[in-house]
């Protein structure tokens, strides 16, 4: 390892100790995030796993009639960035820069804490950062939803389709999350609660059947049927993906899924409930006062969060059709990392709990990095390039 994976290795511990001891200390958050978008932003396709996807989106960005008309959102950006005169790798380093202070300014504004996402991000989620930019950008408009998760007024729902059809528009198969505007059907009402969980377990039970007894044809061909409906067009950006079947790979996303709802289950019942929400409401402390009424504001978007990652079930046949589907899974345990963060940082929870948190985000990760490095084999190819495929995003 070199001095930079050094560094690299001495943030991620810094960052952990913050999260555990519960302190904001701002100069190791605005360093630690700066190095964080400096060397995400300065990896480039060098031949191995590491920033494999750069040379795709480097020939998208010379021939732009190459991206997809639905998803004429990327190809804006892309035009905007060649009017403006950026090279390939100035439009890489503006789009990862913006995309994750995006998603950072959603993270505060959510009081999430900084050092988590930081941590949750250098464990793993800085790989598809890195490379993945349609993701990427879809995703960084996609968070701005998730501030006002479970709030049932019209102009929310209205904010929350059009934010999802905006992000879908870079990359369409964000069009799927669609479903989450489920969470606020007055059809469900009193009884949403038990269809989430009914829904999770159904779906989850009929999927691992389906891998079990390798019925990955049976999907493959549904899902065919369905994409044909959507035109040429879709029919050939989709075709790749029902063409192999997946094993027991889509084991890997459940496990991790099910990882994600036990910690948020937790973060409600043991790091922020009813007990500490009483706790706030009685302090005379006009700070508190504030503190206590948008604590309850979190806590309701709480069950928001755990109901979306309930929903997220809605996801498993597709993994089972072809793995690359996993993606809309993933980002999905991102959203629940960032809301993991909120509070923790406060005074009134304790390190047992903290560190409780950032267990349960380190599983998460470390899941995510053995299904998407180790279990595919590029553990190697990660080790010897990881650290030296980044420009730091100098020239």
């Amino acid at each position: 390892m070199n001095l930079l994976g050094v560094v690299y290795i001495i943030i991620i511990v810094c960052n952990i100790l913050c999260v555990i001891e519960g302190r904001k200390n701002n100069i190791i958050t605005i360093v630690s995030a700066m190095f964080m978008v400096l060397f995400a932003a300065g990896i480039e396709y060098n031949g191995s796993v590491v920033g494999y996807d750069l040379r795709n989106y480097e020939i998208l960005y010379e021939n732009t009639t190459l991206i997809s008309r639905f998803e004429f959102g990327f190809r804006l950006i892309n035009e905007l960035c060649k009017i403006i005169g950026l090279t390939f790798t100035q439009f890489h380093f503006v789009v990862v820069a913006g995309s994750l202070i995006s998603i950072f300014c959603v993270a505060r504004k959510m009081g999430a804490n900084l050092n988590l996402i930081i941590v949750a991000y250098m464990i793993y989620f800085i790989l598809p950062v890195s490379g993945q930019m349609k993701n990427l950008c879809a995703m960084a408009v996609l968070v701005h939803i998730f501030p006002t998760t479970n709030n049932q007024s019209k102009k929310a729902n209205v904010k929350e389709f059009f934010v999802v059809c905006i992000a879908a528009t870079i990359h369409v198969s964000f069009l799927l999350y669609l479903i989450f505007l489920l969470i606020h059907s007055s059809l469900l009402n009193s009884r949403r609660s038990t269809f989430y969980k009914s829904f999770f377990g159904i779906v989850s039970l009929m999927s691992l059947i389906l891998i079990i007894f390798r019925q990955n044809v049976m999907m493959t061909s549904m899902f065919n049927a369905f994409i044909s409906l959507l035109g040429t067009e879709v029919n050939t950006i989709y075709a790749p993906r029902y063409s192999t079947v997946t094993g027991f790979s889509p084991l890997a996303s459940l496990m991790i899924l099910t990882i994600a709802i036990v910690a948020i289950v937790y973060w409600r019942k043991r790091v922020f409930n009813e007990e500490v929400l009483l706790y706030l409401q009685i302090k005379d402390d006009s700070i508190y006062e504030l503190e206590a009424r948008n604590s309850f504001l979190t806590f309701d978007k709480s069950k928001g969060i755990f109901d979306i990652l309930m929903l997220s079930a809605f996801f498993f046949p597709l993994v089972i059709v072809n793995a690359t589907f996993y993606r809309l899974i993933r980002d999905v345990t991102l959203i629940a990392i960032l809301h993991l963060g909120v509070n923790c940082y406060r005074d009134y929870i304790c390190k047992r709990k903290r560190i409780m948190i950032v267990f349960f985000v380190f599983s998460i990760c470390l899941g995510w990095f053995i299904f998407d490095v180790i279990i595919k084999g590029y553990f190697a190819d990660f080790v010897d390039n990881f650290f030296v495929s980044t420009r730091m995003g100098f020239e």
